[in-house]
């Protein structure tokens, strides 16, 4: 069966400590898997696209935003973020975060941030067009939720009889 570790306090952030990434999170959000960031539109609905992700010296999670994008307007409005991530190769391995933005850095950080990661994601420099400008998220989790399905065991589409 799926076991999952709670490893932070929930709630409002007001007066409560940040959450603690256990090691398993740590593991996957600094690995290259990829973040699905979801955001709050005007209108309340959800808004979600995949991110590179990585985390900082202070156990924030960080990620890039074009300066044109719906979800950094979302984020600027309104700070609250969901992210939730897969393992790439065990999709059984999952980490979920709650928490809200409490940092944004702009040019050329965050240019410097994105080629950095597209080294780590796809082996070499980010392919053009390179975005004109864009805004590094630093998010202080308020939840963390790591699970493993350790029973279960990913058969690719190819592998399936």
């Amino acid at each position: 069966p799926a076991r999952a570790r709670r490893t932070g306090a929930c709630g409002k952030h007001r007066g409560i400590v940040p959450a603690v990434l256990g090691l398993d999170s740590r593991e996957l959000l600094s690995g290259r898997n990829y973040a699905h960031v979801a955001t709050v539109m005007d209108d309340g609905s959800p808004h979600s696209v995949p991110v590179w992700i990585d985390i900082d010296d202070r156990d924030r999670l960080v990620f890039y935003k074009e300066d044109s994008s719906v979800g950094l307007r979302n984020l600027k409005r309104d700070p609250r973020v969901a992210i939730s991530l897969t393992d790439v190769e065990d999709p059984y391995r999952a980490v979920r975060v709650r928490g809200r933005v409490v940092e944004m850095r702009g040019e050329p950080e965050a240019r410097e941030w994105l080629e950095q990661r597209a080294l780590d994601y796809i082996g070499h420099a980010y392919p053009e067009p390179v975005p004109d400008a864009g805004t590094l998220l630093f998010v202080e989790p308020d939840s963390v939720v790591y699970q493993h399905a350790e029973d279960f065991h990913h058969a690719p589409p190819s592998d399936r009889k």
